[in-house]
């Protein structure tokens, strides 16, 4: 029984946050919960520079068996709304996403994307799920500690969530991540900033 008797708010036991949540690799089911205005790459890496994004917040809303997560938002940044590099050659994300959340038209061969901030708003629904692919990146300053970041985004074909195994050692990669207040030193190999937001419902 609480010791309050105020207005009542009902959450289920277990849903209920210890105030932080580690978000574990795995495969989660997740609606878009935010979008941000479109931006464009302000960089002296010509192969981004000028090039429009946006800013994409997913809310959890379920977790594979035995993890937590239900509730966690986590943010993927830079994804992009043109297909392609300045040099040309296709950046994956935007193939990735645009798919998962219904852009692309099989029959026609075509993306049709939103004509501006007022239908990328649209992207916001709480009945349209996707699936989000989370893995585990190091740091850029301190390499030992691990962040949860958007590995990919498909389409929600109802699969089942399942665990992934945790990050191996350190990136066998030459390039620098971003994630939180980390730096990505390559815009064109992981050109998507992640940061995880503590944030719940």
């Amino acid at each position: 029984m609480s010791r309050f008797s105020g207005k009542t708010l009902a959450v289920a036991q277990s849903d209920l946050t210890n105030g932080r949540m580690d978000i574990a690799p795995g495969t989660y089911r997740a609606i878009i919960s935010d979008v941000s205005e479109v931006k464009t790459y302000q960089t002296q890496n010509e192969n981004s520079k000028g090039l429009p994004y946006i800013d994409v917040t997913y809310r959890i809303v379920e977790a594979p068996e035995g993890l937590s997560g239900k509730g966690a938002s986590i943010k993927q940044m830079r994804v992009p709304l043109k297909r392609k590099w300045n040099y040309g050659k296709v950046n994956f994300t935007f193939d990735q996403f645009w798919q998962a959340v219904g852009a692309y038209d099989q029959e026609a061969g075509a993306f049709q994307l939103p004509s501006g901030d007022d239908e990328l708003q649209d992207l916001i629904d709480p009945d349209f799920t996707v699936i989000l692919t989370i893995k585990e990146e190091p740091g850029y300053k301190d390499p030992t500690r691990l962040y949860a970041v958007v590995n990919r985004v498909d389409p929600d074909d109802g699969r089942e969530l399942k665990a992934l195994p945790p990050h191996g050692g350190p990136s066998t990669c030459c390039c620098a991540y971003r994630s939180g207040r980390y730096e990505r030193s390559c815009d064109e190999q992981h050109p998507n900033e992640v940061e995880l937001l503590v944030r719940f419902s």
